[in-house]
């Protein structure tokens, strides 16, 4: 018995191409903003700094792929709209401002962690925005499918203020698994919490791997600690994309021979 593929897979409904995944990468910060060749950024800054109560939304977004002071849009490092967008919110007020832009003195020039080194470009790494003195900000990614799932990988770090802090947590979006490396290469499960990200881990990658959305939403908080400054560098977020229907075919395959036997 002969079967040609290709007029197999069309009977099936089946095609041989994966499904593409979709990844944003975001370069925070005003000092050094990352630009082609290759992949695409959003250059996300704000234009000035935040001194707010608790519970107040960031209102003073620039870049991105366009949108308001309110919710940045997102492009795809393909420069495509991914129909993904980012917002915060202040969670915990600190000293006077709680949320900027760092400006040169804040820049990392140290041993980035191999996983950040290896997914995002140096310029990326380099400039960010600061959170101080006990402000934790949560930032909300919009705009997702609840179908799939997401895997983030963020970089903070800072060349001085050692001794500081930046735990992070997961606080929408379910399931996945946290995870943060020093910049010696060390990977470590769970949640970054009391590591020093200017000191002797300095550099740190920390992320989560296979999140589902809640409401078409994963959002994450950062927070500070003491009188210190810990810098968000960089964040990527990529769409772990669905199986390819091609791998469904064997399947499909199966079924086929056994109507055929019963025929």
């Amino acid at each position: 018995m002969k079967f040609q593929l290709l007029p197999l897979m069309a009977h099936l409904g089946l095609t041989a191409v994966a499904s593409a995944a979709t990844t944003v990468k975001i370069d925070f910060g005003a000092v050094s903003a990352t630009t082609g060749p290759g992949e695409v950024y959003n250059n996300i800054s704000l234009s000035e700094n935040v001194d707010e109560a608790a519970g107040t939304n960031v209102n003073v977004w620039t870049g991105g792929g366009g949108g308001t002071p309110n919710q940045v849009l997102l492009n795809d490092i393909t420069g495509v709209a991914s129909g993904w967008s980012l917002d915060a919110t202040l969670t915990t007020a600190g000293s006077s401002p709680d949320f900027g832009v760092a400006g040169a003195g804040g820049n990392f020039t140290g041993t980035v962690a191999p996983l950040a080194a290896s997914a995002f470009a140096s310029t990326a790494t380099v400039d960010g925005l600061f959170i101080q003195d006990t402000a934790a900000i949560t930032f909300f990614i919009s705009g997702l499918n609840d179908g799939l799932t997401y895997n983030l990988l963020g970089f903070v770090g800072r060349d001085n203020n050692t001794g500081a802090q930046a735990p992070t947590s997961l606080t929408t979006g379910t399931g996945g698994s946290a995870f943060w490396q020093s910049q010696d290469g060390t990977i470590t499960a769970g949640e970054l919490t009391t590591q020093d990200p200017n000191g002797t881990a300095g550099g740190i990658a920390f992320g989560w791997n296979g999140v589902s959305p809640t409401s078409g939403q994963i959002a994450f908080t950062m927070g500070s600690n003491a009188d210190l400054l810990v810098d968000i560098k960089a964040l990527s977020i990529t769409a772990v994309p669905e199986p390819s229907s091609l791998a469904l075919l064997p399947i499909g395959v199966a079924g086929m021979l056994a109507r055929r036997r019963r025929c």
